[in-house]
Parts: structure tokens; C-alpha cells; sequence
């Protein structure tokens, strides 16, 4: 029998671990261990792997550890990764270039992230830049993700910016909801107690800046 593909010593850790149920992982062998473990269905290796993972996660590895998860179909460790990410946005933010993860990396990450309020602006000018990269196939997963955008956090003169954003409009679900936000913030500025009143040519420059 002829087994092709698979390194010596990767298939040494296999029966050994077949054997013994014990396995010594690190980070030059555990993708060959996962990549076999994975080609002869080893379930109980698969168990091990996952929480061999779940213990090296790190900013700069998250990425592709996200990738092996879903290449391999192990969902405990996706699970573990999208929770790292959420609970350590801005430090992953400014370790990884988010705009290299594919769709459905992305959309497990939006949706589940952390409330962390101060990086909601920072996550959506990472999310446009993913969205740039292939703007064909990435719209329609744009339009659905608007949702879970808390455009309330955002401050005013971005938000005003992004009313501008031509690729704002090729998303008519992110762009009202946008407009719903803004109008909403202006609708609090305007019944804010002691605010100083309006006069004419006040009132004339905001009609003109509103209608721009």
C-alpha cells in the first residue's frame, strides 16, 4: 500500500497517536498532523488539534488558523478564533489586514464581534476596504451586514461622508440605514435643551448644506 502526499514523519505522529492517543504539536508540524488527521477521518486527533488551537491564538496567526478551521471543517475552532477576534478587535485590527479574509470569515467575525463601542468606526473603514478589494461579489454580503453595523457610534462627520461614498449607494439597505442615523442625530441636535436658537440666514446655510 502506497500512501502519497504525506510527509514521513507526519505519518510517524499518526500511528503513534493511533497507538497511544498522545501527540506532541507545535507550530511546524500541527497543519501536516491536521491536513493527515483530516485526510483518514482520525476523529479523536481532530479533537486534540482544535484544542491545540485554541491555546496558540495569537493576532498574527489568527487568520490562518480561521482558514485551517474552515478548510477542515472543525467548528469548535472557528468558534474559538471569531471569540478571540471579538474580544480582542482592536489589537487583531492593528496586527491583521482583515481585507484578506474571505466572505464568510468576515461575516462570522462582524456579526459576533465584541461591543466595543470606540472601535465600531475603525471596523467599518476596514470593512469598506474589504468590500473595495471585489466590490462585484462582495456588495451582496454588504447589503446583508449592514445590519449588525451600529452606525449610531459612528461620529457625525464620517457619517456625513459616507452618505457621499459612491459605494455607499450600490448598497441600498446600508444607505438607509445610514440617512435613518443621520437624521436621527439631527433630530436629537435640534430638541437638545438650551440650544442656541436658529436664525434666518442660519437657517438658510443649514437648508443648503442638508440639501447638498
Amino acid at each position: 500500500m502506497t500512501i502519497e502526499d504525506i510527509d514521513l514523519y507526519i505519518m510517524e505522529l499518526v500511528i503513534d497517536f493511533c497507538y497511544t492517543r498522545e501527540i506532541s504539536l507545535d507550530d511546524n508540524n500541527y497543519p501536516d498532523f491536521l491536513s493527515a488527521a483530516s485526510r483518514f477521518l482520525i476523529k479523536s486527533s481532530l479533537d486534540v488539534i482544535e484544542n491545540y488551537l485554541s491555546t496558540i491564538l495569537n493576532p498574527s496567526n489568527c487568520s490562518h488558523i480561521l482558514e485551517l478551521s474552515d478548510q477542515h471543517n472543525l467548528p469548535e475552532s472557528t468558534s474559538s478564533v471569531v471569540k478571540f477576534v471579538c474580544r480582542n478587535l482592536g489589537y487583531v485590527l492593528s496586527h491583521l489586514e482583515l481585507a484578506d479574509m474571505n466572505t464568510n470569515q468576515w461575516a462570522a467575525i462582524w456579526q459576533e464581534r465584541s461591543k466595543s463601542e470606540d472601535l465600531e468606526e475603525d471596523s467599518f473603514r476596514k470593512f469598506l476596504k474589504w468590500v473595495k478589494k471585489d466590490r462585484g461579489n462582495r456588495i451582496p454580503i454588504f447589503e446583508n451586514m449592514a445590519e449588525y453595523v451600529r452606525f449610531d457610534l459612528f461620529t457625525a462627520p464620517y457619517l456625513l461622508t459616507l452618505t457621499w461614498s459612491a459605494l455607499i449607494h450600490e448598497s441600498p439597505s446600508c444607505l438607509r440605514l445610514i440617512q435613518l442615523t443621520k437624521d436621527s442625530m439631527l433630530m436629537k441636535l435640534w430638541h437638545r435643551p438650551n440650544r442656541t436658537p436658529i436664525t434666518a440666514s442660519r437657517r438658510e446655510r443649514s437648508w443648503t448644506i442638508d440639501c447638498s
